[in-house]
C-alpha cells in the first residue's frame, strides 16, 4: 500500500512543546516512555538533534538524535509518529532528517532500537537502508524482544 505525502512543517523542540510530547508518548507506548524531566534536560543541554513535526498547528511526531561521546556513531534515541498522523510519510520525513542531521556533523553511521514486533517502524528502517546488527531477547521493559540496527552513512567525512 502507498504511503500519502506528508504535509507537514519540521522544526526545532522547544520547551512548550514538552506537554506535547509527554502525551504523545504517553498515546504510543505503555512502557519505555520518556517522560518530561528528560525531555527538558535535553532542551536544556542544547539537544541540536531534537526536531519535532507540525501539521495542523499539532504535533504529529518527533525524532531525538544523539551523539555517542568521542565517535562518528550517532544514535535515533527515538522516533514516534502520533497514531492519527501515521501513513503520511511523516516518519520517514523525521527520518531522513535524522540522517542529514548525523552525516553533516560527520557522523559515519546512525543505529538505532526498535520493537522486534513493530512490523511497520522495521519496514521503515529497512526500507531506508538500516541493516540488523543484533537481536536484542526481552530489552524493552515489559519483555519484548528488540532489534539493533544500524545505517552506514555514505558520503561522511572520512568514508
Amino acid at each position: 500500500m502507498r504511503t500519502a505525502r506528508s504535509t507537514c512543517r519540521l522544526r526545532p523542540a522547544v520547551a512548550a512543546d514538552v506537554p506535547s510530547l509527554v502525551a504523545l508518548e504517553e498515546s504510543r507506548f505503555t512502557t519505555d516512555r520518556i517522560n518530561a524531566r528528560n525531555f527538558r534536560r535535553w532542551l536544556r543541554l542544547g539537544a541540536e538533534g531534537f526536531m519535532v513535526a507540525e501539521q495542523a498547528g499539532e504535533i504529529a511526531g518527533y525524532v531525538l538524535v544523539l551523539q555517542r561521546s568521542n565517535s562518528r556513531s550517532y544514535r535515533v534515541y527515538a522516533l514516534v509518529v502520533d497514531e492519527r498522523f501515521t501513513r503520511q510519510g511523516i516518519g520517514k520525513q523525521l527520518l531522513d532528517w535524522a540522517h542529514d542531521y548525523a552525516k553533516n556533523h560527520g557522523g559515519e553511521q546512525l543505529h538505532l532500537e526498535v520493537q522486534a514486533s513493530n512490523v511497520a517502524a522495521v519496514a521503515l528502517y529497512t526500507g531506508s537502508g538500516y541493516t540488523r546488527r543484533k537481536y536484542l531477547p526481552g530489552y524493552y521493559q515489559d519483555g519484548s524482544d528488540g532489534l539493533q540496527m544500524v545505517k552506514r552513512l555514505v558520503g561522511a567525512a572520512g568514508i
